[in-house]
């Protein structure tokens, strides 16, 4: 998986009503990435992941794609 990737499940997570979501999205600049919302690409994120998002303490504090990217890397999850 990479970026884009990414990017297409939050964007499909959150919906578009949102606009395009972009490396530069966050909870403060996405009208409705709330935290139900939040939750949504967490559970997303998980599905497509099978299981290994979960685990991720971080996670539910990333606030923007660009945090997302970076834990999801870190992880070796994506390249």
């Amino acid at each position: 998986m990479n970026e884009n990737e990414v990017l297409t499940v939050i964007q499909k997570a959150i919906g578009p009503e949102a606009g395009t979501i972009d490396m530069n999205s966050s909870m403060d600049s996405v009208e409705g990435w709330d935290s139900l919302t939040h939750l949504n690409i967490l559970v997303a994120l998980d599905t497509h992941f099978d299981g290994k998002v979960a685990d991720i303490r971080e996670m539910a504090q990333a606030a923007s794609v660009k945090s997302i990217i970076q834990i999801l890397r870190g992880r070796s999850l994506i390249s």
